[in-house]
């Protein structure tokens, strides 16, 4: 009898861990076993002559130190590489009041601070108040925003005087200015943000801790194995600082940097790079257009007849073909074709027509003159995305109908203090881009005028009916009303000509063939991750990971109720049926 109930319960325990294997020794994963990130590594990134005055994006004045900054620094909440969704970051979940002006924002609990001091709500509040009270670059984002709380430790809440459709979308992006990542208080409270010496050995709670900065020479940033994220996979990064192109593309040609960021590749170099075996060329489409933009403050710029006339002579196509190999859409109207129900397909810039614009200029009092010249024109370029190739065929254009464009090309860093943050910065043409694939809303950094918010606004552009437009279309409820605003808009745009717009960036990117999953292959393994963001990356010469019983990459799921009933039920089968063989056996031995 004892030995037969001994039996019955190694019976179920077995039964009971037979049923447990399928799920202890499952790992949940998108990737296939041979294509999991690997660990360790150091990855090379060369920066071509953007060297910002310091590493802290939220203090201003250091344009691209999101390259950096967006490892070492966390955002509530962030945007995918490719604009289109929004990511949980030191808020793990958020809510909406059902009249869409409160947001609660849910912090995540197990966040230190690179000095491992805890994170906690705290500093998000503190990181807001300094945004307006120092008046930081990102209180643009923070217009309307009427109270903000921490109720404890691990909640923050926001109100707005007005709901405002795309505030989370610009409360989550990562580029340039138009960012917020929070600051730790406890290192930042009795300096505040702007001028802290904090900003040159910056404390985050990102995937990667500043290790080293070496002004005009190199970042390093080493894996912060704290991080409550994916990753890091890799050990450490090195931004190579203050190279020429030519430099950078012989050194990635020889395995010594293995990506270099700021400038695309010339349509030149794409095919000869696609035909090495060390390298991969990906093409990121980035929602980054280029645009002309003229100073409106003097003359001849001053003028709409000049402005008409040198949208006229532009030949988008010729610049398409000779610098970026045809890669790039054609962008000719006011608002682009992705706005959906806010593009008016109508609503075009004037075709090329270079009689036409020559006669306007004859109108407005620029005609020929016996040097063959009507006029000179200051250029004034930034050294990204090739714009400086892109003006200097834009001036040949130009040159065909007297006018002398002279180009100056100058780097980032000197172009975002000349150009970007001057009031009444010298020059009569220029060209940039900016991010505006999210929604029209992006449009107003660069339309409005620039004491509201319009902190791309350089042409000195400024008409209170675009303002007052650009802000009612963020609160107005009614989907009609929304989209008659945003076309009146650029009605307005065609009217002024303030700007001229003419292709949307397809970057081409070289990468070394050993490395992986780089942010701008946003789609890549199913992987989504910001922008400039480094967590993800991998390298082929790493460590392969050991899968064990317990590795999943994504969190648990809850079981199902069926799952949950499942093994007891089987467990209760078990013992029923065996009961039932036992007092069969005995009835079969009873006389």
């Amino acid at each position: 009898m004892g030995k037969i109930w001994i039996s019955l319960v190694i019976v179920t325990i077995v039964t009971l861990l037979l049923l447990q294997i399928p799920s202890a020794f499952c790992t949940d994963s998108k990737l296939p076993l041979g294509k999991r990130p690997k660990q360790g590594g150091t990855l090379v990134i060369g920066v071509s002559q953007m060297e910002p005055a310091h590493l802290n994006v939220m203090a201003g004045g250091a344009t691209n130190a999101e390259m950096w900054g967006n490892s070492i620094f966390s955002q509530l909440t962030a945007m995918s590489a490719d604009h289109k969704t929004i990511l949980p970051d030191l808020a793990e979940s958020w809510d909406m009041s059902p009249d869409g002006k409160t947001y609660t924002f849910h912090l995540r609990r197990d966040v230190k601070w690179h000095d491992d001091v805890p994170f906690t709500s705290d500093d998000v509040l503190f990181t807001f108040q300094q945004i307006i009270k120092e008046k930081l670059p990102a209180i643009s984002l923070l217009r309307g925003v009427v109270d903000m709380t921490a109720p404890d430790k691990y909640t923050f809440v926001l109100t707005l005087e007005k709901a405002s459709t795309p505030f989370l979308q610009l409360f989550s992006m990562s580029r340039h200015d138009y960012m917020i990542h929070i600051m730790p208080k406890h290192l930042y409270e009795k300096t505040g943000i702007r001028d802290s010496p904090q900003n040159l050995r910056p404390i985050g709670t990102g995937p990667f801790r500043l290790s080293e900065y070496v002004k005009g020479s190199h970042v390093v940033l080493v894996a912060n194995k704290d991080y409550y994220g994916e990753g890091p996979n890799i050990d450490k990064i090195i931004f190579k600082s203050g190279i020429s192109v030519p430099s950078l593309m012989a050194q990635l040609e020889a395995g010594e940097v293995h990506n270099f960021l700021d400038q695309p590749i010339a349509a030149t170099d794409i095919q000869r790079l696609q035909n090495l075996p060390k390298l991969r060329v990906l093409f990121w489409d980035s929602g980054n257009p280029a645009r002309i933009k003229f100073n409106m403050n003097r003359p001849p710029t001053n003028d709409l007849r000049v402005r008409k006339a040198l949208s006229m002579i532009l030949d988008r196509a010729e610049i398409n073909t000779k610098v970026y190999l045809g890669s790039c859409a054609p962008y000719d109207t006011a608002f682009p074709a992705f706005y959906g129900d806010y593009y008016n397909p109508n609503a075009k810039y004037p075709a090329k027509d270079v009689e036409a614009a020559k006669r306007l200029l004859d109108e407005a009092g620029y005609p020929v003159k016996a040097d063959g010249k009507r006029f000179s024109l200051k250029f004034v370029i930034g050294q990204v995305m090739r714009l400086p190739e892109a003006a200097l065929i834009f001036a040949e254009q130009l040159k065909q109908v007297g006018i002398d464009a002279k180009v100056e090309s100058i780097d980032w860093a000197t172009f975002t203090a000349q150009v970007l943050q001057k009031d009444d910065p010298d020059f009569d043409v220029s060209m940039d881009g900016g991010v505006t694939v999210s929604g029209p809303w992006e449009l107003a950094a660069h339309l409005k005028t620039k004491a509201k918010d319009g902190i791309r606004n350089i042409m000195g552009y400024s008409v209170s009916r675009l303002d007052a437009l650009f802000d009612s279309a963020l609160t107005e409820p009614d989907p009609k009303k929304v989209k008659d605003m945003y076309y009146e808009i650029q009605d307005i745009i065609l009217r002024d000509l303030p700007v001229t717009n003419m292709f949307y960036y397809t970057y081409p990117k070289a990468v070394a063939s050993d490395w992986h999953d780089f942010w701008f292959e946003f789609d890549s393994a199913g992987k989504r991750t910001g922008e400039y963001n480094w967590n993800t990356v991998w390298w082929d010469g790493g460590t392969a990971p050991v899968l064990t019983a317990t590795t999943t990459e994504r969190p648990p799921v809850a079981p199902t109720p069926f799952e949950s009933y499942l093994v007891p039920a089987v467990a209760v089968i078990v013992i029923l049926v065996a009961c039932a063989a036992f007092l069969f056996r005995r009835k079969r031995k009873t006389p």
